[in-house]
């Protein structure tokens, strides 16, 4: 009665193991790791877009100062009523903020390309981590493909089994199993302890066991089956 048990949640275990290896095939590491460096490199490229639009903005601000004291010295050299040493002050003035003005956009300049040099370059190792998600989940759905094929058979087996199984012991199996222990059935050991978690059986356990042949581990909660 139990061996057939025993049979029946060994199938339930080898697909526990093939779900479980699916989930930590080299694959899916792969894929996890290309769906962080993505989520990461998006996040940084939309902070450069905002770092560019702010360069651009401070730009266009000292391109427009830049015209503003270029028409102040043509409007000054049309002056003809003014004395020379104030047009010659003036113009020195003037200079002198349009080669402050000009420094601080090469300096700019340079800082918009330097950007756009690395938002190309995060938009290249965007391309990159999504084609290496897009072969490893290639090969992982290969992989699934196949696990799934071995997971319906042995789903199937189960189910042609569960004819000649014991209903009791069945529904308990499967009452465990909705609460997530399994395996449901184990053995007694050799040192009197349960086979699922090792906890040693006190003496009223070990007589209640050989009476009742079962008994629920008031440890892990799995069904312990007499050796005998």
């Amino acid at each position: 009665m139990y061996k057939e048990m025993f049979n029946y949640q060994k199938l339930d275990l080898q697909i526990l193991k093939l779900k479980k290896e699916n989930k930590e095939t080299p694959y899916t590491k792969v894929m996890a790791d290309a769906i962080s460096a993505v989520k990461v490199l998006q996040e940084k490229t939309e902070k450069l877009g905002q770092d560019a639009e702010k360069q651009i903005e401070n730009f266009n601000k000292l391109t427009a100062s830049l015209e503003s004291i270029q028409n102040e010295i043509e409007k000054l050299e049309q002056e003809l009523d003014i004395p020379s040493e104030e047009i010659e002050k003036k113009v020195k003035d003037y200079s002198n903020q349009l080669n402050r003005i000009q420094s601080n956009i090469t300096i700019l300049k340079a800082n918009i390309d330097k950007i756009n040099k690395m938002f190309e370059d995060a938009k290249h190792k965007v391309f990159e981590a999504k084609n290496k998600h897009k072969q490893a989940k290639a090969k992982q759905d290969e992989i699934m493909g196949e696990s799934e094929a071995k997971i319906n058979a042995l789903k199937q087996e189960m189910e042609a089994m569960e004819k000649n199984l014991d209903k009791a012991l069945l529904k308990k199996y499967k009452d465990c199993k909705a609460d997530n222990i399994l395996p449901v059935y184990v053995m007694l050991t050799q040192n009197n302890a349960c086979g699922g978690c090792m906890q040693e059986l006190a003496t009223n356990e070990l007589n209640k066991l050989k009476q009742d042949k079962t008994l629920v581990c008031e440890h892990c909660r799995r069904i312990i089956i007499d050796r005998e």
